[in-house]
């Protein structure tokens, strides 16, 4: 309970995940979860749903709670959500529903909720929205202390982030090093041998080295990324047969 309260005199909302990330090192989900309602009080709808809140505070009543409402990303798009499932199971195998209260990564449910505060706090694009954003002077049922528009200028921001991510995968450079395990690397000319030893004597032998470094890479470049589209269209090609068979069954 003790750090439960010094938790709510840092912030009077929290979301049911950022309650349980920040206290995972000193308590287990379960115990956290048991006393709870002894220092806090959950919406079950509206710009705070399912948030926990400070008893004797109501954010209805202060505009000053408008950052700690909650934005629920809802994923819809048939194509992106294959994406994201050949993501995560390339380069996550295994990899359940993790809580991701700052949008670091991936989304792993189609529908996720996140306090604006901690958007915010990852994103200094959300953080100057929600700066530049007006404020009602009455709190809506649905959006709270902002207006409407407010919403979807921070769902296409997400969207675009998650499809930047999706176009650069964390293993990248992993795949790279092991695309090349296996294949024979030219062995160096005697004329190279000499260029290697002499480097440091003739400047124009450096600039032929380093072009040569230059072209290599590029090639290596080149070569992971035709192997990340076939392993994606491969996934791909998977993914719409069992699609397929499971409407063909139905």
């Amino acid at each position: 309970v003790k750090s439960l309260k010094q938790l709510f005199n840092e912030r009077k909302i929290w979301s049911k995940d950022a309650i349980y990330e920040r206290l995972k090192s000193e308590h287990k989900e379960a115990v956290t979860t048991k006393h709870i309602h002894c220092v806090a009080y959950k919406f079950i709808k509206g710009p705070w749903r399912n948030c926990w809140i400070h008893y004797g505070h109501d954010p209805r009543l202060d505009k000053e709670s408008r950052d700690l409402q909650i934005f629920q990303l809802n994923l819809r798009n048939k194509q992106v959500l294959i994406r994201i499932n050949n993501y995560n199971s390339t380069y996550f195998p295994g990899r359940t529903y993790e809580s991701d209260v700052r949008f670091e990564g991936i989304p792993t449910k189609r529908t996720i909720t996140y306090q604006l505060i901690d958007l915010a706090e990852g994103h200094s694009h959300i953080a100057d929205l929600l700066g530049q954003s007006s404020v009602l002077s009455y709190c809506d049922n649905d959006t709270g202390w902002y207006p409407k528009g407010l919403f979807s200028k921070i769902k296409k921001h997400m969207e675009a982030v998650i499809e930047e991510r999706l176009k650069n995968p964390p293993a990248l450079r992993k795949l790279m090093q092991s695309s090349h395990e296996g294949i024979d690397e030219p062995e160096a000319t005697s004329s190279e041998v000499n260029t290697q030893n002499d480097v440091q004597d003739e400047e124009g032998e450096d600039e032929d080295e380093e072009s040569e470094l230059e072209s290599e890479e590029d090639d290596r470049l080149d070569f992971a990324g035709r192997r990340i589209n076939q392993l994606q269209e491969d996934m791909m090609k998977n993914i719409l047969t069992n699609l397929e068979n499971e409407a063909d069954e139905d």
